[in-house]
């Protein structure tokens, strides 16, 4: 009797493990049924991906998507298909995830685009959005464009700004990280200072783009030189960087902070407070300060306003947050008040996600330089980080 008791036990006990294993594997994967908003029909091979991430599929016929959500509870879950307008989910809400309805677009981007001569010629226009949306460093000039047929660069004289945008998302092949990038483009924007129509001299001034991003290998299993490559990539970037700034090891990670010329003790000008409930951190900094990583990557940290606006502690961090850069070539000038210790707050999730971008600071030397050509997907190298804690 007592042997069947305790076999009787045992198989309860795996059924019960079964079940709860399955349950926890329910609870880390997201299903759900893209359909067409007017005619509820479903739409095979929409794109559905965890914004700037690694981590994406696609509809099937009927379709029924399936996405693991382990490794990116905190991600915008991101559905879109040409000819319909792209959406994006942020709450892990079933009642949205369940069926998803895509709207077609009332009217594609620019079908009848008459060219006209705009005082900036096509070549410079390529040149100058290739540059500064792909970046000058080695991943930048390795990384192409693979479909520029889609691209419409229109230059306003009045304004001096090079305005882009595409018809279809920008596809991206980083040869020198082994990427292929979907980059869905919501805006593209290059301001000038100086423009000499005559010979054909433009000087930008600042840069602003943003949009959503999908990252995928382009091997199955990428090379240790390729592995190599991305380290080096990720190693003084703004990812790196926030992920050291909220886990409060800056020196330990090889970066030395300055104010005025002086090396400083991080926790005198830089305040980090954990919010449990979000999985945030809360990041109060008396800027400028200039970040040096490895005695040889420089970037200062300047402040937008004189005192940096009050932002909602509750307020969930976006992923299109995190993808709205606004890119500053040149110093602007800001009084700092003496009365605010801290004058610029902003917060930073697990992932080294951080928001509002260009709320209350912006980047000038080399984070602020860094392209699409040097991103990684916002799951790199984050489950070994983790285990290091």
């Amino acid at each position: 009797m007592n042997v069947i008791y305790r076999s009787t036990l045992k198989l309860k006990i795996l059924v019960l493990l079964f079940c709860l294993i399955s349950c926890l594997s329910f609870s880390q994967t997201i299903t759900g049924t893209v359909l067409d908003a007017k005619t509820n029909l479903p739409i095979e091979s929409a794109s559905v991906y965890f914004d700037n991430t690694t981590i994406g599929t696609s509809t099937n016929n009927q379709g029924e998507f399936e996405i693991d959500s382990k490794d990116a509870a905190n991600f915008n879950l991101i559905i879109s298909f040409i000819g319909y307008e792209t959406l994006t989910i942020s709450e892990r809400d079933s009642n949205k995830i369940n069926e998803i309805l895509l709207t077609p677009k009332t009217s594609q981007l620019d079908e009848v685009y008459i060219s006209t001569y705009d005082g900036m010629p096509i070549k410079i226009k390529m040149e100058h959005f290739r540059k500064h949306f792909l970046g000058k460093s080695k991943n930048g000039m390795s990384s192409e464009i693979l479909n520029e047929e889609d691209l419409i660069l229109r230059y306003s004289k009045r304004k001096k700004q090079l305005i882009v945008r595409s018809r279809k998302p920008i596809r991206i092949k980083n040869n020198n990280l082994e990427y292929l990038v979907t980059y869905d483009l919501k805006g593209f924007t290059i301001n000038y200072n100086y423009v000499n129509l005559y010979d054909e001299v433009f000087r930008a001034t600042s840069v602003f783009y943003q949009g959503t991003s999908f990252f995928k290998d382009l091997n199955i299993e990428a090379t240790k030189k390729v592995k190599k490559r991305r380290n080096i990539t990720y190693k003084g970037s703004v990812l790196h960087f926030m992920r050291a700034l909220s886990n409060q090891r800056l020196k330990k990670d090889r970066y030395a902070v300055y104010s005025y010329e002086h090396m400083i003790k991080p926790e005198e000008y830089i305040s980090v407070k954990e919010l449990e409930s979000n999985e945030l951190y809360e990041i109060k900094i008396r800027a400028p300060l200039v970040i040096k990583y490895n005695k040889k990557y420089e970037t200062e940290i300047k402040p937008t306003s004189t005192v940096a606006q009050k932002k909602d502690i509750n307020k969930t961090l976006t992923q299109s947050d995190s993808l709205e850069l606004n890119l500053f070539l040149t110093p602007k000038k800001t009084a700092i008040p003496d009365a605010e210790f801290f004058n610029v707050e902003f917060f930073i999730d697990r992932f080294g996600n951080y928001s509002p971008i260009g709320g209350s600071f912006y980047f000038l030397g080399y984070m602020g330089n860094l392209r699409v050509g040097d991103a990684l997907p916002l799951n790199y190298n984050l489950a070994e980080e983790e285990d290091e804690k």
